[in-house]
């Protein structure tokens, strides 16, 4: 009875991987099914969306990393010096619905767990103001702090 009902509650968990975990921010590894799941979803890439321009991609990207910045930095949490891999999902109206994230070897160290809870309540509010006709994804590279410049050439 017992091992029937342990082998039904790992077949649950197997089969329902996206009802790991209800979590918008969590470090790559931690819940791979959902982060399985979730990257069949998210079809469309950032690149895409911004018409193949990397020139555009680029200052949309660096724009989303220097609104997380000034939202760590406002939750008393020095970022600076932190480096990491970055999959953020958006939807079509340019919300983040989930960003999963792996520190680089070369990162700081520092309390990666404070980081998942800030970023969390920053994914609740922010709208990015990048949208689209279905949801998109953007795998990148985050380095903190973050160089940003709205910057455009005359020929734009």
């Amino acid at each position: 009875m017992v091992k029937s009902l342990i082998i039904s509650m790992l077949v649950f968990v197997t089969v329902s991987g996206f009802c790991q975990t209800s979590k918008k921010v969590f470090m790559i590894g931690e819940y791979q099914q959902t982060y399985d799941k979730i990257m069949m979803e998210y079809k469309s890439h950032l690149l895409e969306v911004c018409d193949n321009s990397m020139d555009n991609a680029y200052q949309k990207w660096s724009g989303v990393l220097y609104d997380i910045e000034k939202y760590v930095m406002a939750e008393d949490f020095d970022i600076r010096g932190v480096k990491l891999w970055m999959n953020v999902f958006f939807n079509k109206n340019g919300k983040i619905d989930y960003l999963v994230f792996y520190p680089k070897p070369v990162s700081k160290n520092m309390n990666y767990e404070k980081l998942e809870d800030i970023l969390e309540k920053f994914v609740v509010n922010y709208k990015s103001g990048i949208t689209s006709d279905k949801a998109f994804s953007h795998y990148g590279s985050a380095s903190f702090p973050v160089f940003y410049s709205t910057y455009k050439r005359d020929d734009e």
